[in-house]
C-alpha cells in the first residue's frame, strides 16, 4: 500500500520552525490540509489548500484525492500523536497510509521556557474533553502537571477548580501563551490573581505543587480547619480525615474540657489537632505507626501552636500510652489490629468512656461492631457521604469524597 499522506506538525514560526526535509515534503505537495492560520504560512505554494472545519467532510475529502493519487500533506499543531490530530487520522486511514512529522509539542516547549525538567510530569488535555483526569491529578497531589487548555477550560477556570477541591496543599499556576509566537509570554500566577485575567487562547497551563504556608494560628477558625492547614504525606497528600469530617466526629465523641484522649492511628494529626485547639486543658495523645506520620504531626502542632498534643510512634496495641485512664478514644487507623486494640482499650478506658471509629469498608465496620455486640457495649452508626461543589468550565457539579462511617460504641 502506498504511502500517500504525510501529517506535519508545525508551531507559531511557521515554516521557520521545519527542517529542510520537511520543507521539502510540503514543497511537493498537491494537497495541503491544515487550519486558517496554518495555511497562512504558505501562502506562495500551488497546493489546492482544504481548511479543516468540519472533520467528516475533510476526511472525505481526503479519501477522495487519495483515489486520484494527489500528494497530500496534513499540517498540525505540535507532535500530532500528543493529543492531537494523529489519533483522529489513524481511525480512519491504516497506519501504513500515514507518515508522522512531528514539531515540538506545546506542553514540551512550556516546560522548556520556565525550565522544569519535565520526565516526571503528568500530561493531561483539558481541550475539548472533561475535567475528570485533571482532578485525579490534582488529588493526588501530582507534582507537576501540564494541561492543554480551550476555550471552556482556561487558566481562571482551572484555578478555579483547584480552589474548589480545599486540597492540603497548593499550586503555583504558570500560563505559557502564543509559544514560538512573536507575542509569546510565560507567566506565573497564584491561583486568586490568575482567576480574574483573560489570556490568549493559544496557552497552556502548568502545575507546580507547592508546600503548605505557614498559618496564621490567630486567624484560623475555632473548628474545621482546612485541608491545606496541615502538612501532608508527600505521596499521598490527600491521605488525611477531611475537614467536613472533623466535626462529626468530634460531636461524636461528645468531648469536655480536661479529658485525657486518645487517637489512635492519627495520621498528619488533623483530628487530635481540632481536639487541642476546642479544648485546651484536655491532654491528647496521638499514636501513629508511621515515623513520617509522627513528624507531620510534631511539625503540624508547632505550625499551629498547640501544645496538649504528645505523638507517640509504634503500634497499637503494644505502644498505647501508660496514661492515666482515657474518657474518649478516637481509631482513625487500626493497622490490621482492630479487635487486639479494643481488647486492650476496654481495659483502659474510664467507665463513662466513648470510643468513636472511622471506618471505610464493611468488613471493619462489621468486625468492629461484633466486638462491641461480644462485649456488652451499645453503639451508634452514622453514614457519612458528603460531595463538594466543583466547576466545570462555566457550570457546577458535585464531587463526591469517599464515604466513612462513624461508628460510637459506650457502655451499656
Amino acid at each position: 500500500m502506498a504511502l500517500l499522506i504525510n501529517v506535519v506538525g508545525i508551531g507559531l514560526d511557521g515554516e521557520a520552525g521545519l527542517t529542510e526535509k520537511v520543507r521539502g515534503i510540503i514543497d511537493q505537495a498537491t494537497v495541503l490540509v491544515g487550519s486558517e492560520r496554518q495555511l497562512s504560512y504558505f501562502s506562495q505554494t500551488s497546493a489546492r489548500k482544504i481548511q479543516l472545519g468540519n472533520f467528516q467532510e475533510t476526511i472525505a475529502q481526503i479519501k477522495t484525492d487519495l483515489n486520484s493519487q494527489e500528494k497530500i500533506v496534513i499540517l498540525t499543531s505540535g507532535d500530532p500523536l500528543f493529543f492531537g490530530l494523529g489519533r483522529f487520522l489513524l481511525e480512519h486511514f491504516f497506519p501504513q497510509q500515514l507518515a508522522f512529522y512531528p514539531h515540538l509539542s506545546s506542553l514540551q516547549l512550556a516546560f522548556n521556557r520556565i525550565k522544569i525538567p519535565w520526565q516526571d510530569a503528568t500530561l493531561i488535555s483539558a481541550h475539548g474533553r472533561n475535567t475528570e483526569a485533571l482532578i485525579k491529578a490534582i488529588q493526588r497531589g501530582d507534582k507537576k502537571i501540564g494541561i492543554l487548555t480551550d476555550s471552556q477550560n482556561t487558566p481562571s477556570a482551572i484555578a478555579q477548580l483547584i480552589t474548589a477541591l480545599d486540597l492540603a496543599f497548593s499550586y503555583q499556576l504558570w500560563v505559557c501563551e502564543n509559544l514560538e509566537g512573536t507575542e509569546e509570554q510565560c507567566q506565573c500566577f497564584d491561583l486568586e490573581t490568575v482567576k480574574s485575567l483573560d489570556f490568549s487562547p493559544l496557552n497552556v497551563v502548568i502545575l507546580i505543587r507547592q508546600p503548605s504556608a505557614i498559618p496564621n494560628p490567630e486567624t484560623l477558625p475555632k473548628l474545621g480547619l482546612s485541608d491545606e492547614t496541615f502538612l501532608s504525606f508527600p505521596d499521598r497528600p490527600g491521605l488525611m480525615t477531611k475537614r467536613e469530617i472533623r466535626p462529626l466526629i468530634l460531636a461524636e465523641l461528645a468531648l469536655k474540657p480536661n479529658q485525657i484522649i486518645w487517637d489512635i492511628g492519627a495520621g498528619t494529626g488533623s483530628v487530635a489537632i481540632e481536639i487541642a485547639r476546642l479544648f485546651p486543658t484536655s491532654q491528647v495523645y496521638a499514636i501513629e505507626k508511621t515515623a513520617m506520620g509522627v513528624s507531620l504531626i510534631q511539625e503540624n502542632c508547632q505550625r499551629l501552636q498547640v501544645n496538649n498534643v504528645s505523638a507517640i510512634a509504634g503500634n497499637a496495641p503494644t505502644i498505647l500510652p501508660d496514661s492515666p485512664p482515657p474518657q474518649r478514644i478516637f481509631i482513625g487507623g487500626t493497622g490490621g489490629n482492630l479487635t487486639a486494640i479494643l481488647d486492650h482499650c476496654e481495659t483502659k478506658l474510664a467507665s463513662d468512656g466513648i470510643i468513636v471509629f472511622a471506618l471505610a469498608t464493611l468488613e471493619h465496620l462489621e468486625e468492629a461492631r461484633n466486638w462491641l455486640k461480644k462485649h456488652g457495649w451499645r453503639d451508634r452508626a452514622l453514614q457519612i457521604q458528603i460531595s463538594r461543589s466543583l466547576p466545570i468550565a462555566n457550570l457546577t457539579r458535585f464531587s463526591p469524597l469517599n464515604p466513612v462511617t462513624l461508628l460510637t460504641g459506650w457502655h451499656s
